[in-house]
């Protein structure tokens, strides 16, 4: 009985292992984006202004520290046309906050824009399938002034990232060409902002337990049967 409960206990690990390395998100380089990904530019947004809903129709709303910023000081870096930042040189004092999500209409699997910070400032991404949180990456920019790639992967999907930029420099952030694509088949939200709900790693292990629990159940019951009305002679 002792082999068979250590049988159980290796198989429900081995799977919770396995889908808790599974949901691990990792980082992706711009070239890994296929055509059909969506790429949303921020052109169309005013200087200084919020963006938040802007882009529901491409399945995509924005939230948190996220403006409009057309600083030519900032924009040569990228383009030369709009891009998004935590900043507001006017009305504003600078920095607005560190923080900014964006929500997704239904499940995806991988994420990506072009960023400039400093070089003390750190970007680190976090991606979310409904409430749960499936790790999270963290970005230096290595000269503080080349527009670098950041990217993130999880083909377990996910419908929501939280993006913060640390303060240790002065905590600006700017961001262009934000694209996003992959699906989960068979899973969807409702639209943006909209949480999904999808099986956590837990879950799973008591799926597991359950089910190798029945079948050692299934197996003793039938030992026992076997063993009714068969006696030795006397």
């Amino acid at each position: 009985m002792k082999r068979i409960f250590s049988k159980i206990f290796v198989t429900a690990w081995c799977m919770t292992a396995g889908l808790a390395a599974f949901a691990d998100p990792i980082a992706i380089a711009e070239g890994e984006f296929t055509a059909s990904a969506t790429l949303v530019d921020f052109d169309a947004i005013g200087n200084g202004q919020s963006i938040n809903d802007q882009f529901a129709t491409s399945n995509v709303v924005f939230s948190g520290a996220l403006f409009g910023l057309r600083n030519p000081g900032d924009t040569s870096l990228f383009d030369g046309s709009t891009i998004a930042s935590n900043w507001i040189y006017w009305p504003g004092t600078g920095n607005q906050g560190l923080a900014w999500e964006a929500t997704f209409g239904t499940l995806i699997t991988s994420i990506g824009f072009l960023a400039e910070t400093n070089r003390a400032d750190s970007v680190t991404i976090e991606a979310f399938a409904g409430a749960a949180s499936l790790g999270f990456l963290n970005f230096a920019n290595p000269n503080g002034v080349t527009p670098d790639f950041l990217g993130l992967s999880d083909a377990s999907g996910f419908n929501r990232i939280v993006v913060t930029t640390d303060n240790n420099h002065n905590g600006f952030f700017a961001m262009d060409d934000f694209r996003f694509g992959g699906s989960v088949s068979g899973v969807t939200g409702s639209g943006p902002g909209t949480p999904v709900a999808v099986p956590e790693p837990a879950s799973f292990l008591l799926v597991a337990v359950g089910l190798l629990g029945l079948g050692f159940r299934r197996r003793s019951s039938h030992a026992h049967g076997a063993g009714v009305g068969v006696r030795t002679a006397p």
